[in-house]
């Protein structure tokens, strides 16, 4: 009975998706398509409030593999996603928008921005 109410606890709450198209955000890899910047007024009012909530997992599970992984000191993360065509696009727009995912060394979520980057 125990082990049952710490697995339980252990779980994450529901992640409300609602009006945000984690297929199509997915379905756009390094933002080539341009379909990712039409999602992230809704990223940034239904998913961006919810990551405390999240994990790694649940990242990867909503947003898909990143297109840029760093790794930083002491076991740190960061994830980018391209929300705009780039280098990586081949377009000549190097200094693009991108969502930057920062984990701390035990994977949680410390910070989660939406910047320029050289991509």
């Amino acid at each position: 009975m125990l082990l049952f109410l710490v697995f339980f606890s252990c779980q994450n709450a529901d992640i409300d998706l609602e009006g945000f198209d984690a297929t199509l955000w997915q379905s756009d890899q390094n933002g080539c398509e341009g379909k990712r910047i039409g999602q992230v007024a809704v990223f940034e009012q239904r998913i961006k409030p919810q990551i405390d909530k999240m994990s790694e997992k649940d990242i990867v599970k909503i947003l898909g593999k990143p297109d840029r992984q760093e790794l930083m000191t002491r076991g740190q993360k960061i994830y980018y996603y391209a929300l705009e065509a780039g280098k990586l696009c081949q377009k000549k727009q190097s200094r693009i928008k991108v969502v930057q995912v920062r984990f701390d060394a035990l994977n949680r979520i410390n910070e989660v921005t939406i910047t320029e980057k050289d991509f």
